[in-house]
């Protein structure tokens, strides 16, 4: 139906859907990725789903994009969704 329809990670990453819609490649296919700087990634919402020990390091970084890629690396997000505003604008 909506053959160019493309989405941003931002609004599902963190929440219960993200596990299975991961594993939707349909979905995967359609989504890239997207931050909220300047505002911080670093919800407590979203570290309750991330094991304690990577917490402690995704803590201790400082550059506020590399923690959202991080963040949503330790989701479970795969790299095809960080890269495809690249390919969408080489397209």
């Amino acid at each position: 139906m909506y053959e160019v329809l493309v989405t941003g990670a931002t609004g599902f990453i963190g929440s219960n859907l993200t596990k299975e819609l991961v594993k939707n490649q349909t979905f995967v296919e359609r989504l890239l990725n997207g931050s909220d700087f300047p505002f911080p990634v670093a919800s407590p919402y979203f570290f309750l789903k991330i094991p304690i020990k990577r917490r402690w390091e995704l803590n201790k970084i400082k550059n506020p994009l590399t923690k959202d890629y991080e963040i949503k690396k330790a989701l479970g997000v795969p790299d095809s969704v960080f890269n495809r505003g690249y390919e969408l604008i080489n397209k």
